[in-house]
């Protein structure tokens, strides 16, 4: 049996949430067993784990075991337990003579330790076989020579280019076998038509220094761009921080993501086109997804893989470095059926390719090659996920 070890937290990426949603609805507790921690006791935990083949660790439980401070508007973690109950839980994990896999997915490189001891970190580490993250090859150039943008976007959590290569290095060092596991989307998610536009653009998302530089493009151009950091901020933010006060966190949360999520959502599908961007790091972000699954044309400043994604230069999108945004907008503005064809191509894309269901089916085809003591690695290239043996 495999049994999946987490415990119920909510995630603004989302990502989490909509695999987990389709593999509990796959768990038929004999060959797949999907457990909360938080609500079992220690006793019962320890059975499943002596019970199961293979255990899979999320990285829930790690945030819920970490000092690292975690802003409530952004993740809750069930507080029903100590942070000494999920640490005991690891170490249950850690004593069994058992294969363990860490579920690692919609998590930033630089912050993979969640503020763990230094120690704990790197007995981790060297206990896990193969771990499921977005990051199967390093997201970052190794040298200098093709960052077009200054590196800024990890100055306040005082981390360089070198040091965030140095965390993948050493996990790589460590884990034999790396498994891609990029964002996904529910099949709720995908609009199943395109709405009337209000908006020329928008830019949503964190203010990375690229998108603030998209944004100066699209107004130095003259383009109605949508408000979105000025209604979140007074839609969803200023309401946050009054309900947080007379609810409890784990409401206050669900409330805060779901009206953010909403207006978010609805801002992109009112939006002609969309510019979206994984930062100077050139991460791939789930704006990726979103942008298409909401039927807004994308411009891009890709992530290093996009293409082994399936995503395709003037077939789903348009590749834009951030001062060209106001340009290749104006563009496809003035052209609607070359905007249609790209929301259409990326659309499909994300709905064959990127969905929970597939997400799914990937982790368990790793797992099963796995246990037939075949797996090496797995990943996407071209288009397509491929499992090498």
């Amino acid at each position: 049996m495999v049994l999946f070890l987490y415990t119920f937290s909510i995630n603004r990426a989302r990502t989490s949430g909509m695999f987990y949603d389709e593999l509990i609805r796959r768990s038929d507790g004999k060959n797949l067993q999907v457990v909360d921690i938080a609500r079992h006791e220690l006793t019962e935990v320890t059975a499943l784990i002596n019970k199961a083949g293979l255990l899979v660790f999320d990285n829930s439980i790690i945030l819920s075991m970490g000092k690292a401070r975690i802003i409530s508007r952004n993740f809750y973690a069930n507080k029903d337990k100590t942070n000494e109950y999920y640490k005991e839980v690891w170490n249950l994990v850690n004593r069994a003579d058992k294969p363990v896999f860490l579920m690692h997915p919609s998590s930033d490189l630089h912050a993979v330790n969640f503020g763990l001891e230094r120690e704990l970190y790197l007995e981790m580490l060297k206990k896990i076989t193969g771990i499921f993250w977005p990051y199967y090859q390093c997201p970052l150039e190794r040298t200098d020579a093709n960052d077009r943008y200054p590196f800024t976007s990890l100055a306040p959590f005082n981390i360089s280019k070198q040091e965030v290569i140095n965390i993948w290095d050493e996990i790589q060092a460590h884990i034999p076998i790396s498994i891609d596991f990029p964002h996904c989307l529910g099949q709720d998610e995908l609009n199943q038509r395109s709405r009337k536009k209000v908006w020329d653009i928008i830019i949503p998302g964190v203010s990375y220094k690229t998108r603030q530089m998209a944004q100066e493009s699209a107004e130095k151009a003259g383009l109605n761009v949508a408000p979105y950091v000025g209604y979140s901020r007074w839609l969803i933010v200023a309401p946050y921080l009054l309900y947080n006060k007379v609810l409890p966190k784990k409401t206050s949360t669900i409330v805060y993501q779901k009206k953010s999520f909403r207006l978010y959502r609805y801002m992109i599908s009112l939006s002609a086109v969309s510019f979206t961007c994984g930062s100077e790091l050139k991460f791939f972000v789930r704006k990726f997804l979103e942008v298409p699954a909401f039927r807004s044309a994308m411009l891009a400043y890709p992530s290093n893989n996009f293409r082994d994604y399936g995503f395709e230069d003037g077939v789903h999108y348009l590749h834009t470095f951030p001062e060209e945004t106001g340009e290749k907008a104006q563009y496809l503005l003035k052209n609607k059926p070359v905007a249609e064809k790209l929301v259409q191509n990326a659309w499909e894309l994300v709905a064959r390719q990127h969905v929970a269901t597939e997400r799914v089916n990937q982790v368990l085809s790793c797992l099963h090659f796995f246990m037939q003591g075949k797996l090496k690695t797995a990943g996407y290239h071209e288009g397509r996920f491929e499992i090498v043996s």
